[in-house]
């Protein structure tokens, strides 16, 4: 049963391995040298050199267009604290 549960984990990480060799071989944006460093350490070190590239090549998230409005320092303030530094009646120079 222990090998059973050993070799079920070394196939786990081979697997890690495997795939984020074929993201780093496949990643035309990396240099050659980069490259074979990563693949270099993803071998060298299995497990969390697997994890480490595959965090660093997931997919990029959409962004959806839409930033938040210009806010006058004024009113960061005013958010924080409750409390409004200026009267909004009167001119400011």
């Amino acid at each position: 049963m222990v090998i059973v549960v050993l070799l079920l984990i070394v196939l786990i990480l081979l697997g890690l391995n495997v795939k984020a060799s074929l993201l780093i071989t496949k990643d035309l944006t990396s240099e050659p040298k980069q490259r074979f460093l990563q693949l270099l350490f993803v071998w060298a070190i299995p497990f969390a050199g697997a994890l480490i590239v595959l965090a660093i090549h997931r997919p990029f998230e959409k962004s959806t267009g839409n930033y938040p409005e210009e806010r006058e320092p004024q009113d960061d303030f005013w958010r924080s604290t409750g409390k409004q530094i200026y009267d909004e009646t009167s001119s400011h120079d």
